[in-house]
């Protein structure tokens, strides 16, 4: 949510890297909460969960500053009934759809979490994607943290048995998205003939935008036991 480099011992400073309404102010990460505040308090009601990253981690663990739990807090406040939750580093959700007309519940599992490793060039993090899809049965996996953005698209095979002992297969979407960042970052705001932190490091520029996900139940006839299958359709678009 924030990218927390302040003038105190980071090494990514330099004083034009800040918003103008930030710069020579002594409060900054509380200030930053509430311009973050002003930004997403239209939109309020359709946020579930909010997740705390490594720079805003480091903010935590040496100014004993949560600024995400913070703008959480604020948030709510202004909320009627619905409450954001505070999803810390890494976690899980699950959503419930039910289609009243085809007598049926699922559960879709999404797991978050705020990401590790590079993204190197070549493979923009996958590397870290992959070991995660093999081994945790989620349908939607959401990563952050190297500001690489795409929605990949996969496929999961499941073997159900009915009471008879009798298999068949079933397919579902299951997408990896990795975010990018959503509003402006500091190389395009320079004014200034210092070198950002990227150019000294010969960063790749990251793209500016969301990656959203659009799920929906749809019902696959399955001939060989003369019955419907419910599965998650789940489409990402950038």
């Amino acid at each position: 949510m924030f990218d927390s480099i302040f003038p105190y011992g980071d090494k990514r400073w330099v004083p034009t890297i800040l918003l103008k309404e930030l710069q020579d102010r002594d409060d900054a990460p509380l200030y930053a909460v509430s311009l973050l505040f002003d930004i997403l308090k239209p939109y309020s009601e359709q946020i579930d969960l909010i997740g705390i990253g490594n720079h805003e981690y480091s903010t935590l663990k040496y100014h004993g500053i949560n600024m995400v739990k913070l703008l959480i807090m604020k948030l709510n406040q202004e909320l009627n009934g619905h409450k954001i939750l505070y999803g810390g580093y890494t976690g899980y959700m699950g959503y419930r759809f039910q289609r009243n007309e085809m007598g049926c519940r699922k559960i879709l599992k999404i797991l978050y979490h705020h990401g590790s490793g590079g993204g190197a060039p070549v493979t923009r993090g996958m590397i870290d994607i992959n070991r995660k899809e093999t081994n945790w049965p989620f349908d939607i996996f959401i990563y952050g943290h190297k500001h690489n953005r795409f929605g990949v698209h996969d496929v999961r095979m499941h073997p159900v048995f009915n009471n008879k002992g009798e298999g068949y297969i079933i397919a579902s979407d299951i997408r990896a998205i990795q975010t990018g960042a959503f509003y402006r970052n500091y190389p395009e705001m320079k004014d200034t003939d210092l070198p950002t932190y990227e150019e000294v490091g010969q960063h790749q520029p990251k793209p500016i935008g969301g990656v959203f996900c659009n799920v929906e139940l749809i019902r696959v006839y399955n001939p060989n036991i003369k019955k419907d299958n419910i599965v998650f359709k789940i489409r990402a678009e950038i």
